[in-house]
Formats: structure tokens, C-alpha cells, sequence
């Protein structure tokens, strides 16, 4: 009986502690602090004979663009703003487009 009314006790004490205590890693500000699924963030563009390397920045809400040849001076190329939370990227070698799918932004 002891061991019954422990372990009501513990299970309704562990529920109620979320309650209690709120998240405190969400800081007091309106920025909501999660990490969003990245699902491909890495795309091998290959234009001619010559590899890119399309990554999708989520922090910066950016996609950048890397040359893959060790022995140039500046690797990033260029960075798109691509709106918010980038998690995938794809690229398409009949169109010649490279498209990215927004986690929270509205838009393709």
C-alpha cells in the first residue's frame, strides 16, 4: 500500500513540475528558441565539369554557394537571403534551378 501511495505520489508530483518550473532555456523575450528539422541541407550542383556546393543556412535564413576546389582562394561564392528557417535545398539540372523549402517562411 506504502509502495502504491509512493508512486501516486511521485507520478503526480513529476507532472505537476513542468507547472511549477517553466521553460527557462526559452529566455523573457518573444523570440521563440527551437531548432528547426533539417531535412537536406546539402546540394552537389554540377555545372560543366566543375562541382558547387549549395548549403542552406538556417540561422541566417541564407542559402550560400561554395566552389569545391581546394586550391581557390575565396570558397563562398555567393549567399542568397531565402526567408525564414531553410531546412532543404535541391538542385535541377534540366531547369537550372536550384529550389528551397522554408521550415517557417511562406514561400518556395
Amino acid at each position: 500500500m506504502k509502495r502504491i501511495l509512493l508512486a501516486a505520489l511521485l507520478a503526480v508530483g513529476l507532472f505537476a513540475l513542468p507547472v511549477a518550473h517553466p521553460a527557462l532555456g526559452q529566455g523573457r523575450t518573444d523570440y521563440v528558441n527551437f531548432e528547426s528539422p533539417v531535412v537536406h541541407n546539402l546540394e552537389v550542383i554540377r555545372l560543366g565539369n566543375h562541382d558547387y556546393l549549395a548549403v542552406c543556412n538556417t540561422p541566417n535564413n541564407t542559402v550560400e554557394i561554395y566552389d569545391t576546389d581546394e586550391t581557390s582562394g575565396e570558397r563562398l561564392l555567393a549567399r542568397f537571403r531565402v526567408g525564414q528557417e531553410p531546412v532543404s535545398c535541391r538542385y535541377n539540372a534540366n531547369l537550372n534551378r536550384l529550389y528551397t523549402a522554408n521550415f517557417i517562411g511562406d514561400s518556395v
